[in-house]
């Protein structure tokens, strides 16, 4: 991550800030559908099944269980080459939830500051609450609006046993981040003290996450300056040369 120095909570003028991409690719999908073997849909239908109700699974894990499903037995080469082919049914479900995430909060009457052109594909920016920033923004661009924001919201690609650089520069712009629970980041960091946590299976919790976080202020600058300790300590580029140095 990119160290910089921080901002008091007054400055920090965006409640939640969201910088990410939005691609509805309903029709892309459905078009993929028409033209892929019979087989093929029964196989992506039965992975999507899996995913959406443990969304804590990777992608490979949930072929492999759709695969089992079916009695399918493939090579390691060939399963390469079907995980390969399911890459597009991964981003509609990492999309979709990213939608829900965002409509889940905005329904609770939360506002959310979302930056970023691609939202232009979003029937969400037509919502009261969401408010939208339509410019797409450099590296440098980015770690102001985080620099300025009392919660940074991440919302995971589905990486499911990881960081990634956008938890950790928000952190280390004193902001504190409320991003998807996960194996990794649960070693890393203390939910409630130096992050905060959500679960895709139980995103009807996330409001009452974000309403208590905001409703202590003095909670939640203590859990962004434990974060930005955290990450200056262990996540900086410098820590993972060290690391690296240390492995050769």
């Amino acid at each position: 991550g990119i160290v910089s120095d921080t901002l008091e909570s007054s400055e920090r003028i965006y409640e939640i800030s969201f910088i990410g991409t939005y691609y509805d690719l309903k029709e892309v999908v459905a078009d993929s559908l028409r033209h892929t073997s019979r087989q093929n849909r029964f196989l992506i239908n039965r992975f999507w099944h899996i995913l959406r109700r443990n969304p804590h699974l990777t992608g490979e894990c949930a072929l492999e269980k759709a695969l089992q499903d079916y009695g399918i037995t493939l090579s390691d080469e060939a399963f390469v080459r079907q995980f390969h082919e399911m890459r597009l049914y991964l981003l509609y479900l990492a999309n979709h939830y990213r939608y829900k995430i965002l409509k889940t909060l905005l329904d609770a009457g939360i506002s959310v500051d979302v930056f970023g052109a691609s939202w232009a594909q979003c029937d969400l920016n037509t919502h009261p609450r969401f408010i939208w920033h339509k410019e797409n923004l450099t590296t440098d661009e980015c770690l102001a609006v985080w620099k300025q924001s009392k919660i940074a919201l991440n919302i995971m690609t589905w990486h499911k046993d990881a960081v990634t650089e956008r938890i950790l520069n928000s952190m280390l712009q004193g902001s504190a981040v409320l991003t998807e629970r996960n194996p990794y980041l649960e070693e890393q960091f203390a939910d409630g003290k130096e992050i905060l946590f959500y679960d895709l299976a139980h995103l009807e919790q996330l409001p009452l996450t974000v309403q208590s976080a905001l409703a202590s202020p003095e909670h939640l600058a203590d859990l962004a300056a434990a974060g930005l300790q955290k990450a200056t300590d262990f996540h900086t580029w410098d820590c993972r040369a060290k690391e690296f140095c240390q492995l050769l």
